[in-house]
C-alpha cells in the first residue's frame, strides 16, 4: 500500500486542506477454474447427479485437470453431494463413457480440458467452446481465440452481408 498526503497552507501558516490518497496494489489473479456446467450438462444430457458429481471434480481438480478418485474420494463426495455411493461411481463412470473425464491410470482421471479449465485467467478467457449441428450430428470444440480470429470472423460477417446487400439494379 502506497499512501501519498498533501497538506495545503494558508499564507499565515495555517492549514486549510488535508488531502490522502492511498494506492493498494494487488497481485496477479489468482488462478482458477471457468465452466459453465448447465450448458455442459444440457449438451451432453447429464442427469442431476452427474451435474453435481462434475462440479464437485471441477471445484477439487488439481492444475493439469486431475484428481484421484480412490474410495476415500468418493466417500467425501457422498456427504458433500448428498448422493449414495453407488451413484457417485455410476455418474464417474457415465462421464468417463461421455468423454467428460478421461481415464488416466488406476483411481486417476483427468477432467476434460475441453470443458473445464484451470489455470490462468489469460489463457482461459480466450476459451470459447463451439457446438456445431448437422445431419452427421453434433460437433462439439473448443477454440482459443485470439486477435486475429476475430478480425477473421469479422471480415467473413461483413463479406456475408456484402452478399446479402440488394442489388443497386433490382
Amino acid at each position: 500500500m502506497i499512501k501519498n498526503t498533501t497538506i495545503t497552507y494558508n499564507q499565515d501558516g495555517v492549514i486549510t486542506s488535508i488531502e490522502e490518497e492511498r494506492t493498494i496494489q494487488v497481485g496477479k489473479e489468482p488462478s482458477y477454474y471457468k465452466v459453465y456446467l448447465q450448458d455442459i450438462a444440457m449438451v451432453f444430457g447429464l442427469s442431476p447427479s452427474e451435474q453435481k458429481v462434475f462440479e464437485v471434480l471441477c471445484a477439487n481438480m488439481g492444475f493439469g485437470n486431475r484428481v484421484v478418485l480412490i474410495k476415500a474420494v468418493k466417500n467425501k463426495m457422498t456427504e458433500l453431494t448428498g448422493y449414495s455411493y453407488d451413484t457417485i461411481r455410476k455418474a464417474i463412470q457415465v462421464l468417463t463413457q461421455k468423454k467428460i473425464l478421461i481415464s488416466e491410470d488406476r483411481a486417476c482421471y483427468i477432467v476434460n480440458p475441453n470443458y473445464a479449465a484451470r489455470g490462468e485467467w489469460a489463457d482461459i478467457k480466450a476459451m470459447r467452446i463451439v457446438i456445431d449441428y448437422s445431419e452427421r450430428g453434433r460437433n462439439i470444440e473448443v477454440q482459443k481465440l485470439t486477435k486475429k480470429t476475430i478480425i477473421i470472423k469479422e471480415s467473413a460477417v461483413r463479406q456475408l452481408n456484402q452478399e446479402d446487400a440488394p442489388d443497386n439494379g433490382e
